[in-house]
């Protein structure tokens, strides 16, 4: 229990510091990380949103979606068999941390952000200037694979169209979004004082 608490203020603390160190590598936070003061925590998770934004902005233009081969129904697939990363998914390995992708896709690859309360995922969405709100809207499940010679220009212009309102309403929600995320920080590290 304890390495577990151990890892997850190493996240946080990772994310948090802007590195593409792994979690791993510092098992707890410096002092002064925890005695962050709100105003230079929402300076950082500022710099960490916009950062996520333009990181969202390049993947939709890239295009290069995952495909969903694995179920007949629409579905989040975290990693296709060709390597493609779904958003959230790119978002945390552009972070410095593939290793937790690997880890998540390995042990649940169809995952859903909104089916998840806790966990290192959850400990870098506190971190990333996002919401889990916004992670959950950010993550569009793929339909199904078809025959149809038109599917992937299709699915993809879906996709590309879903990720700019996703996008606008990121920039549109900052202010407020940057509110509940220092929030919900200050309250995690309430809990664990």
């Amino acid at each position: 229990m304890f390495k577990k608490i151990a890892c997850t203020l190493a996240l946080v603390a990772s994310v948090l510091a802007v590195t593409a160190v792994p979690a791993s590598a510092d098992p707890k936070p410096s002092t002064s990380e925890t005695a962050e003061s709100p105003a230079a925590l929402r300076a950082k998770l500022a710099s960490r949103r916009k950062l996520q934004i333009e990181r969202l902005h390049a993947y939709a233009e890239k295009g290069t979606f995952p495909r969903n081969r694995v179920r007949p129904i629409i579905a989040n697939v975290f990693i296709d068999e060709s390597g493609h990363l779904c958003a959230v998914a790119n978002l945390v390995a552009q972070d410095g941390h593939r290793d937790l992708v690997d880890r998540t896709a390995k042990s649940n690859n169809l995952v859903r952000v909104a089916d998840l309360q806790e966990g290192e995922l959850i400990d870098w969405i506190l971190a990333s200037g996002l919401t889990r709100e916004e992670a959950i809207l950010i993550q569009k499940p793929y339909m199904p694979v078809t025959s149809n010679a038109d599917f992937a220009k299709q699915e993809d212009a879906r996709l590309k169209a879903h990720f700019v309102e996703v996008e606008k309403k990121l920039v549109a929600d900052t202010q407020k979004s940057l509110d509940v995320a220092v929030a919900r920080i200050l309250a995690q590290r309430a809990k664990k004082a």
